[in-house]
């Protein structure tokens, strides 16, 4: 479903990302992990289109997609989503979910300011669509609140499924788990064991018992390449990975602190 090639990045001299090639699942869970400044993010915006890329080449189910722009892209079926997910002010929960179907709109300007017939059935199919989709993520009763009174773990479910909504085919996550309480990880952990059936996720994420608890394999970036892909179990044993975080090949210390970069 997503295949990167020789994926290249530079900025003002500094390679973030290296030459990375990766053939993702089809479906499943592939999570992107490393020590900070490893280039993780940065390949999820490339990867996303929100960064050119300097050489290399992004297929998405046998399209080639690389000098396409992120709307493109996730009309084509690819979303993403942000480490720190905001909500528009003055709309409900089920208002912001359906911003997520702005590329499927068909009826124009005109027939949407006179509420045509056509523009009312329309707004029907997506706000049920909307509803959905907070279903499927356990929002439900959440579809007329003000987003402002939501918590920090319903505000990431809600970027999720603002992103969920137009059914994508990979969907790009930038640490979902990051400041989460132990219930609403649980919640997470659910959602993408059912998402991950149909769908590829590709995350970000720091939280090594999180991610090993959901994902089928891990890609390890240091210094924006490649040094590892596989079994997230023999991820933590190996000691090229073992080595990126810690700066020894000793294990101690890896579940929490990073090697220090410059």
């Amino acid at each position: 479903m997503l295949s990167v090639r020789r994926l290249t990045k530079r900025f003002s001299g500094l390679v973030a990302v290296d030459a990375f090639s990766h053939e993702f699942p089809p479906v499943g869970v592939a999570g992107i992990i490393g020590p900070n400044g490893a280039g993780k993010t940065t390949l999820l915006h490339a990867i996303a289109g929100y960064h050119g890329v300097d050489e290399g080449v992004i297929d998405l189910g046998g399209q080639p997609i690389t000098g396409w722009p992120p709307s493109r892209r996730a009309r084509a079926g690819l979303m993403r989503t942000f480490q720190f997910e905001t909500a528009v002010p003055g709309l409900t929960v089920l208002e912001n979910v359906s911003l997520g179907l702005y590329g499927e709109a068909r009826c124009g300007f005109l027939s949407c300011l006179l509420q045509t017939r056509a523009a009312r059935r329309e707004e029907r199919e997506l706000r049920a669509r909307a509803r959905a989709t907070l279903d499927e993520l356990g929002l439900r009763d959440l579809a007329n609140q003000d987003p402002q009174l939501l918590s920090y773990g319903q505000i990431k479910l809600l970027g999720i499924a603002r992103s969920m909504v137009a059914a994508p085919r990979v969907l790009l996550l930038d640490e979902p788990a990051a400041g989460l309480g132990s219930v609403d990880i649980e919640r997470l952990k659910a959602i993408f064991g059912h998402l991950a059936r149909n769908i590829l996720i590709v995350l970000v994420e720091h939280n090594f018992r999180f991610l090993t608890s959901v994902a089928n394999e891990v890609v390890v970036l240091d210094f924006g390449r490649k040094i590892f892909s596989g079994d997230p179990g023999e991820a933590l044993a190996d000691p090229t990975v073992i080595e990126a975080f810690t700066g020894s090949r000793s294990a101690d210390g890896l579940g929490g602190h990073e090697r220090p970069r410059a």
